[in-house]
């Protein structure tokens, strides 16, 4: 209705408006709805009064930008009313409010960007620890291999020792079965060489014997039977 240029009906919801804010407890509303009709009010005190009214709720709430948003309408209903000293004082409260709004939005901005880079950091540190992690899991796995593989050699290196040992203990049994055996049969020779040596050392007796010419034809037979009988037991040997 304001753009139609129907102040009055306009005033009228806005009114009706205020109301609602009041009844609702909507001060942010209830603030630029008093903006609003100081907009519309002809009656300068009045509009003053609203606009008051209005800054008086942004500063309760703690609202700066709604604050600078009335000091700004404020400072332009002086201007047009030609209270410059009013205009300019209100000026200076908008400009320190906003530069105020300026200087937090600006902390917000580095501290938004100090958060961030710190983010960053962490993530960063993350993934170097993840890193690091992985690589200790590599060279934690390469011990265990080596390790295993050593375990393997050193098992296979017992029962080879084992094996050795099974084998030269085989060995010496069998060198002493054989040393044993070579001693048994040097007894044997030696008890075929002795017996041998009797048989054959009585030949010679018996021909000599045998040559002799006083020997009687009896006596000399029973020298040749008893070499024959000799020979027979050293073929049986």
């Amino acid at each position: 209705y304001i753009q139609l240029n129907d102040k009055e009906r306009g005033r009228k919801y806005l009114l009706a408006a205020l109301e609602n804010t009041q009844v609702e407890r909507l001060p942010d509303q209830e603030a630029k709805v008093l903006l609003n009709i100081s907009e519309i009010t002809a009656d300068s005190e009045q509009a003053s009064i609203h606009l008051n009214r209005a800054l008086d709720i942004s500063k309760k709430i703690g609202e700066k930008r709604l604050q600078v948003e009335v000091l700004e309408a404020m400072a332009q209903f002086y201007k047009r009313n030609k209270d410059f000293e009013k205009a300019l004082a209100i000026h200076e409260e908008y400009k320190a409010i906003d530069d105020s709004i300026f200087d937090i939005e600006k902390q917000k901005e580095i501290a938004n960007l100090q958060s961030v880079y710190e983010l960053e950091k962490s993530n960063i540190k993350i993934d170097e620890l993840k890193a690091a992690s992985r690589k200790n899991m590599y060279f934690r796995n390469i011990i265990i291999g080596i390790a295993i593989v050593l375990a393997s050699l050193l098992f296979l290196s017992f029962l080879f020792l084992l094996r050795i040992r099974n084998l030269n203990t085989k060995i010496l049994n069998n060198e002493q079965a054989l040393k044993r055996a070579n001693e048994d049969k040097d007894r044997l020779f030696s008890i075929i060489g002795h017996d041998l040596r009797n048989h054959v050392s009585n030949v010679p007796i018996v021909l000599e014997m045998c040559e002799d010419e006083d020997l009687t034809k009896e006596e000399r037979s029973f020298l040749l039977e008893s070499l024959k009988d000799s020979a027979l037991a050293t073929k049986d040997t």
